[in-house]
């Protein structure tokens, strides 16, 4: 115990010795000490628990990063660099050797003035407290990346629709790629040897690499190379900058720019500390061990695909991002989606998160894949942290700033160097943007670094999206729209320099025609100037702003030679500089042909109808693409004479083996294709094999079987979550979704073939389509049997991690010669994600594959009201088939429906049925011949109900009568029409006046306040009733008319002007002592009186004076009469009075039922 005490004294002198060595040489005891800060309850919450605590130690931030805006790019990032290191140097040193002294594990940061401590006692925690500048000691924050979700893979295009309805493939014909400009993310890391992915990486040397300067990862794992562990970040990255060497996968906005990368995120959560690190390492590139930063090498724009659900303003990164901006990096980040936060599809207003709420970021929110709508999944702005770098008027709160798509995005993923899945949320629209600023600064060098510049080329040159509520643009939930990028590099290309180059750029034609979309490139002769690249526009017209130079210009469009010429611009000039262009067209031909089915090659297996097949022509500076029609299977194509192509025919049906031809010299103009059958898979429309080859098109096939461990659900053939085919098939497949089964769910199921006979294999392949989603306490494995499923052995334990992936397994050793031999695909979850199996395939012999009797039943279908408007959506389907029309780029297959149906004679009347939702359902009889494809269009009816009128208008004032409308419903179409109204409230709220407070002195006056009556009336008795002396001036001429009851000798009496008391008109007798009366509402036709001498409430006509009685109500105990009354809507209070000490209030019921309560008044 005394041993403790004396060490407890001194460390407690030895930190006081810490303390005054560190303080100033010039300071006195009179000067007062720095207030200790504050320490975040939950730093001390962790102290209190564990003893040690982890915290963020903040310092006083007064960098002044202004000047670097005016600064070159090398000057501008040095210049932030050194800035804030210096900031740090100064502000930190004391407490940096404070902490090292104390043995204690820290990471300073100057990217926002803080230090990072690691596992502190409460001793440091309390010291650190009360060094000068420490602000505040703050608790690591936790971010996520925003997860999406697993969407439908489409057919694989060459270049993706997400591309190309933002204009990507468009800027690439113009010449713009990204330049080599820089890209980078901070997310969960990049697979750097994906086919899509190694060329564009910065670290790539050749058959090498160097990864110093172009990969960091800050976590205790420390990669010394680009690593993803959870696919995120290859997924994002791909869409930055992704595409393969054969072009076959173009999945990236900006294929020709480098990246780079840091790993903020380890695996769905991102640290505090990662996240500083990593902010350091985009603004100063630095090596493996985080020395030697070189912001030189930072990237022209930085990814951000994470962040938090907070609905307000926390300003935690902020400052890390005001360093971005000052350096020129331009910062994008994703809204967020409704998923990650709890929020219901189409989520409410001010739902985005942070850091995308920062005013000086731009927040990307979500669109559909290729048209153009609003994603349900996107998060929506306001933020309350206003714009003040790039606002624009009335919309300084706006998020997000502009959208990109966001649903089904197709990338790369860390799976295998050559796997690729589709995802759904913002992640996947902030990368697209975060690509399009390195084209922008390619097609506009001078704007490197110009965030609120390139910002609002977004915005103004966005297609307008508006949402079903938010119909505005800009709104809060796209912002400006969607971006479009060769929109916007036509108004970045001519905006540096400050003088004009411009002119026309025609054909060579008599007279000539002026060509649109013409490239102008302009070549500066000084080695540092830049060149210019700007686009002509409908009127063939071009502009450029150029520095004063000479350059070597040239206009080129496909499909022309290219013009030249050499352009002097001079110091001074004060007129624009003018050279149009001539181009000479290339000389065209026609190709055309059919593309046929032909069957497995070899044999007579074939049906050799005509298919529907995408048609690629690949000459050395350009391709073209055409599809050949679904039911003649012909096409047509316009290519340049004397180039030579390579063709790719691919069909559209699964199943067939694409064609490639080369076309050289002077081909024939007439190309027809046979397409055969791939006999490996044999899985073509119309064609069977041998062996297992199970697609699981018709659900869990026949034989199959599915065994379940426990009492829990298993394997299905349905998608509840509608997540689609993600494991590479095409259509149904075989599913365990055990987090569609939810909460408390433990399954443990398995997937078993038939028991199969290999007594007389000596060779069996078991081949199949996956696709898993993975989940901690989730497995999958495949298993088999050779005694018929008593007894099973593992054959592989899929690897644990999300991806999709084709297995081709040789399983001879354990199935060959086996009679009772059986596979099982096994799935084991405690609440997990799910398994997808597709396409299943156990030695299949290709010499089996042959031709099923049947024909093709292709056709359309359509509204019987419209004759030519195609139905999407529509289910069609025979007794062996079904399928669903769906829309297509292509406008022969949109709406299409194709399938091949089986027929024992030929021909055969099949029984075919359409249906749709809100459409009558029909069934119609076709005839199907054999090899042949059968068109049969199906027209659907349904209700078509006509509104006349379209409006009915009514203002209806307070107190007026009901008012009646009519609207009459007509049903002209072809069905019936299921129709409901109903009232919807579109809210009421009366005007509101802003009456500033009235802060001045009220003069004084001596007119009446009343404008009726007079106050101080000339003489008494009637007379009080006479106008106030004002009231002309205010349009009152009389006063109100009145009725009244002469109890005396029971008159009833009607004033028309109650000014003029002695003017009155005796009505008729009253009732006996009418002391209370009144009328209900406004209708002055009938008076509610009380007649005490009678005991009788009655109504009484005020023209004819007749008295009704409506019902004897004796008074109420205690009561002599009623004195007063005042009508209400649809009852009348009355005052009842003992004519001396009390008076009570009273409900009258003005009803026959004629009733009176009691009422309390407070």
């Amino acid at each position: 115990m005394r041993k403790f005490s004396i060490t407890k004294i001194l460390s407690v002198l030895l930190l006081l010795g810490l303390l005054f060595s560190y303080a100033p040489q010039t300071a006195r005891a009179e000067i007062a000490a720095q207030p200790a800060v504050t320490i975040e309850e939950a730093v001390l919450q962790d102290m209190q628990a564990n003893g040690s605590a982890s915290y963020f130690i903040e310092f006083a931030y007064t960098a002044d990063l202004s000047p670097a805006y005016s600064m070159n790019w090398s000057d501008r990032g040095w210049f932030v660099y050194e800035t804030l290191k210096a900031q740090m140097e100064t502000s930190q040193a004391a407490v940096q050797a404070y902490l090292s002294n104390a043995g204690v594990e820290f990471r300073p940061f100057w990217i926002n003035n803080s230090i990072f401590v690691k596992n502190s006692n409460a001793t440091v925690l309390f010291a650190v407290q009360d060094f000068e500048g420490v602000q505040a000691i703050t608790a690591e924050p936790i971010f996520h990346i925003y997860e999406p979700e697993p969407a439908s893979e489409d057919q694989i295009m060459a270049v993706e629709p997400n591309l190309t309805v933002i204009q990507a493939p468009d800027a690439w014909a113009a010449g713009y790629e990204g330049g080599s400009y820089t890209v980078s993310n901070i997310d969960t890391g990049v697979r750097y040897t994906h086919e899509a992915l190694n060329a564009s990486y910065r670290g790539k040397e050749g058959s090498g690499y160097d990864h110093n300067y172009n990969w960091y990862d800050p976590y205790s794992s420390n990669y010394q190379a680009p690593r993803d562990d959870n696919g995120h970040g290859s997924h994002t990255m791909g869409t930055m900058v992704g595409k393969t060497a054969d072009e076959v996968n173009q999945i990236g906005v900006a294929p020709g720019a480098n990246w780079i990368a840091c790993r903020g995120c380890d695996t769905s959560s991102c640290t505090g500390e990662a996240l500083l690190a990593c902010a350091q390492f985009v603004t100063a590139p630095h090596d493996l061990t985080g020395a030697n930063p070189n912001p030189d090498l930072r990237p022209v724009s930085v990814n951000n695909s994470w962040g938090n659900c907070q609905q307000e303003y926390n300003d935690w990164y902020r400052t890390a991002v005001n360093g971005w901006v000052a350096a020129g990096i331009y910062p994008a980040f994703s809204n967020g989606n409704n998923s990650n936060c709890g929020y219901p599809s189409d989520p409410p207003l001010n739902t985005v998160g942070n850091p995308a709420r920062y005013g000086n970021v731009s927040g990307v929110g979500s669109t559909s894949k290729s048209s153009s709508q609003y994603a349900n999944h996107s998060n929506k702005g306001p933020t309350d942290n206003l714009d003040d770098v790039n606002p624009n008027d009335g919309w300084a709160d706006l998020k997000p700033q502009f959208a990109a798509p966001g649903v089904g995005i197709r990338s790369s993923t860390q799976g295998s160097d050559t796997s690729y899945s589709s995802y759904s949320g913002t992640s996947m629209s902030a990368p697209h943007v975060a690509g399009t600023i390195a084209m922008l600064v390619e097609a506009a060098p001078c704007l490197a670094g110009q965030y609120g510049t390139l910002e609002t080329i977004l915005e103004q040159t966005a297609f307008p999206v508006p949402h079903p509520t938010y119909n505005t643009q800009p709104n809060y939930a796209t912002g400006y729209g969607e971006i479009r990028i060769m929109d916007a590099i036509e108004v970045a290309a001519g905006m540096c320099g400050d003088y004009i180059v411009q002119g026309t750029v025609y054909d060579d034609a008599t007279p000539a025609n002026p060509l649109a979309g013409a490239k102008v490139t302009l070549v500066p002769t000084d080695p540092d100037g830049y060149t210019r690249n700007v686009t002509t526009n409908a009127e063939g017209f071009y502009t450029a702003q150029v520095d004063a130079d000479t350059y070597a210009a040239t206009a080129s469009l496909m499909g022309y030679l290219p013009d030249t010429a050499t352009i002097t611009v001079p110091e001074g000039a004060e007129d624009p500089v003018v050279q149009n262009f001539y181009l000479e067209a290339l000389p065209a031909k026609v190709v055309t042909g059919t593309v046929y089915d032909d069957g497995v090659a070899g044999t007579l297996e074939f049906h050799g109808y005509p298919l529907m097949a995408t048609l690629v022509f690949t000459a050395a500076d350009h391709e073209f693409e055409t599809i050949s029609d679904p039911f003649t299977g012909e096409y047509s194509i316009t290519l340049y004479e004397d180039v030579d192509y390579e063709v790719t025919v691919t069909a559209a049906n699964i199943g067939y083996i694409p064609e490639t031809r080369s076309l050289t010299g002077d081909f024939n103009l007439v190309q027809d294709f046979y397409l055969n059958v791939s006999a490996a898979l044999c899985r073509a429309p119309g064609y069977v094999g041998g062996g297992v080859n199970e697609g699981f098109d018709e659900g869990l096939p026949a034989g199959w079987t599915i065994y379940n461990y426990n009492s829990q659900p298993g394997w299905h053939f349905d998608d509840p979550r509608n997540r689609g085919n993600l494991t590479g098939g095409e259509g149904i497949f075989a599913m365990v979704d055990s987090d569609a089964y939810g909460y408390g769910g433990d399954q443990n199921t398995g997937l078993r073939t038939p028991v199969l006979d290999f007594s007389a294999s000596s060779e069996v392949i078991l081949e199949f389509k996956s696709y898993v989603r993975r989940y901690y306490n989730q497995t999958q494995e495949v298993r088999y049997s050779v005694d018929g499923g008593t007894t099973w052995s593992n054959l592989i334990t899929l690897p644990d991690t999300t991806e999709q992936h084709d297995y081709s397994i040789d399983v001879s050793a354990q199935l060959a010669g086996a009679a009772q031999a059986m596979i099982e695909f096994h799935f084991v979850a405690d609440w997990g994600y799910y398994w997808q199996v597709d396409d299943v395939v156990i030695s299949h012999d290709a010499s089996e594959c042959e031709a099923i009797p049947g024909g093709v039943v292709a056709g359309y279908v359509y509204d019987a009201n419209i004759g030519d408007l195609k139905l999407f959506d529509a289910t069609v389907s025979t007794e062996l088939n079904e399928t669903k029309t769906a829309e297509h780029t292509f406008e022969a297959a949109s709406g299409l429906y194709w399938f091949f149906e089986p027929t024992e004679t030929n021909p055969q009347l099949v029984a075919i049925t359409a249906s749709k939702n809100q459409y009558e359902t029909k069934t119609e009889n076709v005839s199907v011949v054999q090899s042949v494809i059968n068109q049969h269009d199906i027209y659907l009816g349904s209700g078509l109900l006509v509104v006349d009128p379209i409006e009915v208008e009514r203002s209806i004032f307070l107190n007026d009568d009901d008012e009646i409308g009519y609207i009459y419903l007509t049903n002209e179409g072809t069905g019936g029409a299921t129709y409901s109204i109903s009232e919807h409230d579109m809210g009421f709220q009366p005007l509101a006046l802003n009456i500033p407070a009235f802060t001045g002195e009220i003069a004084k006056n001596k007119e009446a306040v009343s404008i009726f009556r007079n106050p101080n009336p000339s003489i008494e008795g009637p007379a009080t009733f006479q106008l106030a002396p004002n009231a002309a001036q205010y349009g009152i001429t009389q006063a109100p008319p009145a009725f009244g009851a002469e109890v005396i000798s029971d008159k009833l009496v009607r004033w028309e002007d109650l000014s003029i008391p002695a003017s009155y008109e005796i009505i008729a007798n009253a009732p006996d002592q009418l002391f209370a009366g009144d009328f209900v509402g406004t209708d002055y036709s009938t008076l509610y009186g009380y007649s005490t001498g009678t005991s009788n409430f009655m109504s009484i006509d005020t023209t004819t004076g007749e008295a009704t009685v409506i019902k004897n109500i004796p008074l109420p105990p205690g009561i002599a009469a009623f004195t007063g009354m005042s009508g209400a809507e649809g009852f009348l209070y009355v005052a009842g009075t003992d004519c001396g000490s009390f008076t009570k209030i009273y409900t009258l019921d003005n009803g026959t039922a004629g009733s009176v309560h009691r009422t309390n008044f407070s």
